[in-house]
């Protein structure tokens, strides 16, 4: 046990942080031009989350359930298996989390104009979100590295969840049950940058934590 109690999380990374950013410019540079397919469904959910009724409702979780199924397929199992043992794990998570908020689309009931959530936790929600859209491509040069290993909304794990909050934030009738995969991936994520010294590992878990606090809010 005191053995155990002697490791840090650092001790656990299994390769160096140009290893892990480099997998990002790699996998651009494989998937490329599916960043403008992702743009433009971006694009739609940002236009959707503006709009009113169930329909947009129905909408957002759907493009929401897209981004979190092509996060698990296409980067955690066919592409960040190759250096991590935990991928596959990862891409069960998002996979399940792209099934419950296609459920969610499709249970989803009428909604009032005056059941919508107040003006200023709408505008917060897009924020946050248009922060992950554009952002957080912007950032890599905080990490030393190139603007060819930009994380993109819809294609990789930590700005499809930063989105997602804000998405959350700004539909303001997200069912618990939604929050769990994306709270902790933001933990699991921020804890990872730490320990890879990033200046950048608060991010989800400062996205989670203003989420999660406005849900708490009472209506």
């Amino acid at each position: 046990m005191a053995d155990w109690l002697s490791y840090n999380i650092q001790d656990f990374l299994m390769y160096a942080p140009g290893t892990y950013y480099r997998l990002f410019g790699l996998y651009n540079a494989a998937i490329w031009p599916t960043q403008l397919l992702a743009g433009a469904g971006t694009l739609f959910l940002l236009w959707q989350l503006n709009q009113q009724g169930r329909h947009m409702v129905r909408m957002a979780y759907l493009l929401l359930a897209v981004a979190f199924g092509a996060v698990a397929a296409g980067y955690f199992w066919s592409w960040y298996s190759g250096i991590n043992w935990a991928a596959p794990y990862f891409a069960g998570a998002f996979a399940l989390q792209a099934l419950l908020l296609f459920g969610a689309a499709i249970t989803a009931g009428p909604v009032a104009p005056w059941e919508g959530p107040p003006v200023w936790q709408r505008a917060t929600g897009i924020l946050v979100l248009l922060a992950a859209v554009f952002a957080v491509p912007l950032l890599p040069p905080l990490d030393g590295r190139p603007y060819g290993q930009a994380e993109l909304f819809g294609l990789m794990p930590d700005p499809t969840v930063i989105g997602t909050f804000g998405a959350f934030m700004a539909l303001g009738r997200v069912r618990w049950f939604l929050y769990v995969v994306p709270a902790l991936w933001a933990a699991i994520g921020g804890a990872f940058l730490w320990a890879m010294e990033s200046p950048l590992w608060w991010l989800m878990p400062a996205a989670a934590l203003m989420a999660l606090g406005v849900r708490l809010l009472p209506r």
